[in-house]
């Protein structure tokens, strides 16, 4: 089984999820949230994934953090070494997209990649010589 969970500064994560669900429905139900909020630690959201992550090695762990460099995500590295737990960072919606709508394979390098690169690819600069290619039927 694959977990995923989106952390991040503030209500980041939960809005992501939010949307998520407007665009997936019920399957961003399964998806966890947590948000840095002033006055809490990160470290307690950490220590309750690595516990899962110690009792079930045989599950996935899949953790998109907000910033890399980030007190969440660097929070979050001291899992690095996990075999199961993927950490990554620079959440968007396109990411979460591609993990989401994935969730039933096990996610091996090559998918990860794949999910990274198409949330890259997603991120564009649309200006007025890019909307006129697309009223021509190009792509943005």
């Amino acid at each position: 089984m694959t977990h995923i969970i989106l952390a991040s500064h503030g209500n980041f994560a939960e809005g992501v999820k939010h949307a998520l669900g407007v665009i997936l429905g019920g399957a961003a139900d399964a998806v966890e949230t947590y948000g840095l909020h002033p006055g809490a630690s990160a470290a307690d959201c950490v220590l309750r994934v690595r516990e899962r992550a110690d009792s079930s090695p045989g599950e996935q762990f899949i953790v998109v953090t907000d910033i890399a460099g980030g007190s969440v995500c660097s929070e979050f590295l001291s899992l690095a070494g996990y075999p199961n737990v993927i950490i990554l960072s620079g959440m968007n919606l396109a990411l979460a997209l591609e993990i989401v709508m994935n969730k039933e394979e096990v996610f091996d390098e090559g998918a990860i990649e794949n999910a990274v690169t198409a949330a890259r690819e997603g991120i564009r600069r649309i200006d007025g010589e890019t909307l006129r290619g697309h009223e021509k039927g190009g792509d943005f």
